[in-house]
């Protein structure tokens, strides 16, 4: 499955460019690192759209807080709301599986479920 991706300036806009893992091939065919610096936080986004896999790691001061490897990730988002910047994962299955949300910014943070949406379904 592949990921639907963003437009590459909204990507780029919110996680910096990325280092490709072959120059010159197309986003949609590559292997995409982003990184992300926020105060103690740093994020690093490793997207492989051609096979719906994202890995995120997000370590604080050099210590590892949160690794996310998924597979069947069907499209990334870059959303912003009330001051806040958020990559949004989404996947084919939204009834089990609730989108991920990785707040960028002005923190960083993580919000992800699963089952059935109910009062508590955003951060």
């Amino acid at each position: 499955m592949s990921i639907q991706l963003p437009k590459e300036h909204d990507l780029v806009a919110a996680l910096g460019e990325p280092r490709l893992a072959d120059p010159g091939v197309p986003w949609a065919y590559n292997r995409l690192t982003f990184e992300v610096a926020r105060d103690r936080d740093r994020v690093e986004v490793t997207v492989s759209p051609g096979y719906g896999e994202v890995l995120i790691g997000w370590q604080r001061d050099g210590e590892v807080l949160v690794t996310l490897q998924l597979g069947n990730v069907a499209a990334l988002a870059v959303e912003r709301e009330h001051e806040r910047e958020y990559l949004v994962a989404r996947f084919p299955d939204t009834r089990e599986v609730r989108p991920l949300r990785v707040q960028l910014s002005p923190a960083v943070s993580v919000f992800w479920g699963t089952g059935p949406y109910g009062p508590l379904h955003k951060p």
